[in-house]
């Protein structure tokens, strides 16, 4: 199994046009920000203390939880693709049950989810280092980077589950881009998630990848907002630093609710296969 998921990774990290629309996709988010957001937000900010630095660290948040969803989707498509060339079935003939086959493809998406956010974790700290002075403290990077894994492995796990019930390539690339666009606007890039009718919220709140933003803004922003003179409550509601269920989340509830999904996904998914191996036995 471990040579397929070396295989799988070889093949994505080889084509060039895969690696680079992953970056791409992420990267859309973050430049629409720029052109288009950031001065109204900066606007709207205009009375909190070091306003720049808390906008620079709330869109990091939203934009890397947009990075593990795309990617890890990019990598499970793989999953497709080998389907509909017959390169499953060649798998099929070796040793390995299709729960190990499945498995080499989750890993292989998990680890491309991963690299591609401290790629981007990479760039974007780079750039707001460069443009506002923006440091990021070293004791939070081994946090970051469990929430990274987290994100990494939910998303592939969703995507992986999703390609199950995909016959084309046509329909996989289709679903892609519907991914790819709406996943900037479910994790609240685009538009802070407390200005949404209540309907959206509701929907928002059903998106895996909605609470790892959420994680990681509460990860990066809490220290910079401790002791501002604002409701802080009112605030992070507005802003997607914590989504309102019973109660505002904290990053004990976040940690909780993203460690159940990945177990019902988990869960799901071993339902899927087993099934799709039943009839076909």
């Amino acid at each position: 199994m471990t040579a397929l998921v070396f295989r799988h990774l070889k093949l994505y990290f080889r084509n060039k046009s895969n690696v680079f629309f992953s970056i791409l996709g992420a990267l859309i988010a973050f430049v629409l920000y720029l052109v288009f957001l950031q001065k109204n937000l900066e606007t709207s900010w205009k009375q909190i203390p070091d306003s720049q630095l808390l906008l620079d660290l709330w869109v990091m948040g939203g934009v890397l939880a947009v990075t593990g969803i795309t990617t890890a989707w990019t990598g499970a498509a793989k999953i497709v693709v080998d389907k509909e060339r017959q390169v499953w079935d060649d798998f099929i003939l070796t040793d390995l049950s299709p729960f190990k086959i499945q498995l080499s493809y989750l890993l292989s998406a998990s680890l491309i989810a991963l690299v591609m956010q401290a790629f981007l974790f990479a760039v974007m700290a780079a750039y707001f280092s460069w443009q506002d002075g923006l440091t990021i403290p070293l004791a939070l990077y081994p946090q970051l980077l469990l929430v990274a894994v987290i994100s990494a492995v939910s998303a592939a796990l969703l995507s992986v589950i999703i390609v199950q019930f995909l016959s084309s390539t046509e329909a996989e690339g289709r679903l892609g881009t519907i991914i790819g666009t709406a996943s900037g606007f479910l994790v609240g890039v685009y538009v802070p998630i407390g200005v949404l009718p209540t309907m959206a919220q509701n929907v928002i709140k059903c998106v895996p990848g909605a609470y790892v933003a959420s994680l990681y803004r509460q990860l990066l922003m809490t220290e910079k907002l401790d002791g501002l003179n604002i409701p802080l409550a009112e605030f992070k509601e507005l802003m997607g630093i914590g989504l309102k269920l019973e109660h505002l989340t904290t990053e004990a509830d976040t940690y909780k609710i993203l460690v159940l999904v990945i177990g019902l996904e988990a869960l799901i998914l071993l339902a899927v296969v087993l099934t799709k191996t039943v009839k076909k036995v």
